[in-house]
């Protein structure tokens, strides 16, 4: 969505597209890993609760 959204925004400036494309793809990777280390980080189920 972001990759939309900075072309609109940068319409006037074409020498930010690679700026803009590389800023998308960087912030996605980041919270894709932060977000895979909070969940691997937080409670992990019991064999008990996995069969409820």
């Amino acid at each position: 969505m972001s990759l939309f959204i900075g072309g609109p925004a940068f319409a006037g400036r074409p020498e930010l597209d690679t700026e803009t494309t590389i800023g998308a793809i960087l912030g996605s990777v980041l919270s894709t890993m932060v977000g895979a280390l909070v969940l691997s980080l937080g409670p992990h189920p019991t064999k008990r609760e996995a069969q409820v």
